[in-house]
């Protein structure tokens, strides 16, 4: 009896996260149909990154991001057929210093935006995650070493 009410309570924590990972891919969104509604999401990954001025590993994700968005933007990828969005954002709400270390990181082409933008930035399972168009995680807790090759291995010809 113990077995089934384990297996239960596996299947109801797997549905809560997916969920809440659900909703927060869906308020994000919706922040950039706000905050750029030029900008098409239609097919295309959406890519994650949490960081912090003082949090060097943080920093080298969004360089890792940087790459793959200045790389891979409009590259036909699996789960993203029409390229990848990178979207930063930034724990101090984008203070002056936050804006002149990502100019010193060379962030450029991906999209920064504040933590407090988001009302379910606490319910975030990971660090970064990645998202296919449909809204499932395709990645989630990158190590900066692996996130350009992890996207390479999504190219489809």
């Amino acid at each position: 009896m113990k077995p089934v009410y384990l297996i239960l309570s596996l299947f109801l924590l797997g549905s809560n996260l997916k969920a809440q990972t659900s909703d927060f891919f869906q308020e994000v969104k919706n922040l950039l149909n706000v905050s750029h509604p030029d900008l098409d999401l239609n097919e295309k990954l959406i890519a994650i990154n949490l960081w912090s001025v003082n949090d060097k590993n943080s920093r080298e994700h969004n360089k890792a991001f940087e790459k793959v968005c200045s790389t891979y933007a409009y590259s036909k990828l699996q789960g993203g057929r029409k390229g990848v969005v990178v979207l930063l954002f930034n724990k101090e709400n984008l203070d002056e210093f936050s804006i002149i270390t990502m100019g010193k990181d060379g962030v450029k082409c991906s999209l920064s935006f504040k933590v407090s933008d988001l009302k379910n930035a606490a319910q975030l399972p990971s660090k970064n995650i990645v998202f296919n168009a449909g809204g499932e995680v395709v990645y989630t807790n990158l190590s900066s070493e692996l996130i350009f090759s992890s996207f390479q291995s999504l190219i489809t010809r």
